[in-house]
């Protein structure tokens, strides 16, 4: 796992802990009142957040002005600085008229970070740079077994702090506000069942998708499923990288996020981060097939709670990486 990674997805979980703090101690009527003239600890997330946008715009500017030393990109930071002064601006004016993102409190610290980070995460990766990078990336060595399980270490890091384990919710109401509460064991049974039908039945889906991709785009999307599936590794390290990637992307993606932006924009950023099946730094087909698996998982996850959402995560890239 990149250390850089490691530390950006550290530092915002660490925002996302002092927004949920703040929101505790805002909604709290015995918490004393600030003196005027001071910074109270919702001042102090908001401005942590505004910090993460410019910080993120600032970096898109980088990117354009490297753009002539081989390393930068003009659509690219274009993207981030236009992404970033769309969170700024909603952020000021609200967004209670915007479909999807009425989840989201206008005047909470920890929504403003998840409208902010929704928008540069889809900037980002949708950059066609992005995409071309990750391709390259994914190809030129074999992923681990190792490095596929520790890859989901921050998306399990963010989901949890952006939820306040400790500093706004207990370790009970933490389980119920990402759906993983109450248990109810047939949901996972219903969570496998459709995880492996969705395998088979796809097939036929999976066939349109290539008759929808070029061929130099097929053959690139087959190099890349070698390099991750990686066919040498034993059938319980499979297995062991289909439960980290169902429980990790699960957990950000269908239990923190989709209940504060709804099913079809939290299952639009999650395909937008399988970077590895863009076509030419562009969003495919695959990437198409992959939101609509998404939006399955959401459902799920509406339904029947989280662990279902997992459960049929799990069983579907655990029978693909199986050669099932």
């Amino acid at each position: 796992m990149d250390a850089n990674t490691l530390l950006t997805y550290g530092v915002l979980a660490v925002v996302a802990l002092v927004a949920q703090a703040a929101d505790r101690r805002c909604t709290d009527p015995a918490a004393p009142a600030r003196p005027r003239g001071t910074l109270g600890l919702q001042d102090v997330a908001r401005l942590l957040v505004v910090f993460v946008v410019i910080y993120a715009m600032l970096l898109g500017g980088t990117e354009i002005a490297d753009r002539g030393k081989g390393g930068g990109s003009v659509v690219d930071g274009a993207l981030q600085i236009v992404a970033g002064g769309i969170s700024l601006a909603l952020i000021l004016t609200g967004w209670d008229r915007i479909p999807g993102l009425r989840g989201l409190r206008p005047r909470a610290p920890i929504s403003w970070l998840a409208l902010a980070l929704l928008l540069l995460a889809l900037a980002h990766n949708l950059a066609p740079a992005s995409g071309s990078s990750s391709v390259a990336d994914t190809v030129a060595k074999p992923q681990t077994t190792t490095d596929l399980v520790t890859g989901q270490v921050p998306f399990v890091m963010l989901a949890l702090a952006s939820v306040g384990p400790g500093v706004r919710r207990s370790g009970r109401q933490t389980l119920e506000r990402l759906g993983l509460l109450p248990l109810r064991p047939w949901w996972w049974v219903v969570g496998i069942a459709v995880g492996i039908v969705v395998v088979k039945g796809g097939t036929h889906v999976y066939d349109l998708v290539n008759l929808l991709t070029p061929a130099d785009c097929r053959a690139q999307q087959e190099k890349v499923f070698q390099h991750l599936a990686g066919p040498a590794r034993h059938w319980y390290a499979q297995v062991a990288i289909g439960v980290a990637a169902g429980t990790g992307e699960e957990l950000l993606f269908r239990g923190a996020l989709q209940p504060r932006v709804g099913i079809l924009l939290a299952s639009l950023l999650w395909a937008s981060f399988h970077l590895q099946y863009t076509c030419h730094g562009l969003p495919s087909a695959s990437n198409l097939y992959i939101l609509v698996l998404g939006l399955i998982f959401g459902v799920l996850r509406k339904r029947f709670g989280l662990g279902s959402a997992i459960a049929a995560h799990i069983a579907y890239d655990s029978t693909i990486l199986l050669g099932f």
